[in-house]
């Protein structure tokens, strides 16, 4: 009799990965918004061989960064605020936790995480916050050319 083959679901954990540290991404969560921090998350779950679980943290970081950007161009100004602030926070603490177990699972694992570049790191940052940006000016349009909200 033979033994079946081994399916494997979720890919073996790659030796070796460059990996942004939860300080970094947690300081640019906050200041980039949310979403510069969760790529940098899925870059480094993608690093580890954890494709599952970035893929799954990039499509729901793609609804909640639409979602974000509705809820912040609908309420009012003062209380937009307080939502950017909150989301963004708690996000960082999210992050935090998911890879710093990720990370220390890792490590058990017998894999060692090197340094990724920080600059690149920032870099990628700041160009999410500026595809934000982009992505809250052209739903602000959109939103007062069919007159969601008033044009001014």
């Amino acid at each position: 009799m033979s033994v079946p083959k081994r399916q494997i679901t979720e890919p073996e954990l790659r030796p070796n990965a460059r990996l942004w540290g939860t300080t970094l991404i947690g300081v640019l969560t906050v200041i980039c918004a949310f979403p510069a921090g969760m790529v940098l998350a899925i870059i480094n779950w993608q690093q580890m061989g954890l494709l599952a679980k970035a893929r799954r943290y990039l499509y729901g970081t793609v609804a909640a960064t639409y979602l974000f950007v509705l809820i912040l161009l609908l309420v009012p100004a003062g209380f937009g605020q307080i939502v950017y602030f909150a989301v963004n926070i708690g996000c960082f603490f999210l992050l935090r936790r998911e890879l710093e177990r990720d990370a220390d699972a890792y490590a058990y694992a017998g894999y060692e995480a090197l340094p990724a570049n920080p600059f690149l790191g920032v870099a990628i940052a700041v160009g999410l916050l500026l595809l934000l940006i982009l992505l809250f000016a052209a739903t602000a349009v959109l939103l007062v050319t069919f007159g969601l909200v008033p044009g001014g």
